[in-house]
């Protein structure tokens, strides 16, 4: 199975620094919608046999653009869905900062060792995550599909499958719009490809693309 694992397009709430998590109604902003569309345009020869997605807004439309030219419905996984931040969701950075103080920076250093406050732990994103991607493996063996989630749920699957800790989440990036390629046989895992970001018309891509 091949699997492009696609980070959903820019929001508002990013350039805010607001944490996202579940909250409903956080759509695409313009940039995101431009990113979602040259991944569309990016993948529009590929052979893709399904579409997953975390049913966040975000994440759905992303999907439905790089869905539509291959006619293929937008399949929604919840666990697929956002790491749940719990009380931190909603947000801003300075106000986790003042509310919380340490948290977020002990996340992003250790982040094997929080559970957010009424949240859960990214070993529990991890579990759920990648139980879903075993189930896909028997449901496609041969088969490629995109998948779009988010970004610490998307380094969840690849650090489990690369064989990393998941103290070393952060180790990877992931930017909007962009597409990591992971195929998983019976033998090997490969990842062909990392943060590949289609780019916008007259811009190079300055990420990743192995394979």
């Amino acid at each position: 199975m091949r699997l492009y694992l696609i980070r959903h397009g820019h929001t508002a709430w990013l350039a805010e620094h607001r944490l996202q998590g579940w909250l409903p109604g956080i759509p695409l902003d313009d940039e995101g919608h431009a990113q979602a569309q040259r991944l569309a345009e990016h993948l529009a020869e590929e052979s893709l046999a399904a579409a997953y997605a975390s049913p966040l807004e975000r994440a759905v439309q992303t999907a439905a653009a790089i869905a539509r030219p291959h006619d293929l419905p937008v399949q929604a996984v919840p666990r697929l869905g956002e790491i749940r931040m719990g009380k931190l969701e909603g947000l801003y950075l300075d106000q986790i900062a003042a509310q919380y103080p340490g948290l977020w920076e002990q996340y992003r250093a250790a982040p094997d060792s929080v559970c957010f406050p009424d949240g859960e732990t990214i070993a529990a994103v991890q579990a759920r995550a990648v139980a879903w991607v075993e189930e896909a493996r028997q449901q496609h063996p041969q088969d490629t599909i995109a998948v779009v989630s988010h970004a610490d749920v998307l380094k969840a699957i690849l650090v489990h499958y690369l064989g990393m800790s998941l103290s070393h989440l952060h180790r990877l990036a992931l930017t909007t719009g962009s597409l990591s390629t992971l195929e998983l046989t019976d033998k090997a895992v490969r990842l062909l490809g990392h943060n590949f970001v289609p780019p916008a018309p007259g811009k190079e891509n300055a990420h990743v693309h192995i394979a």
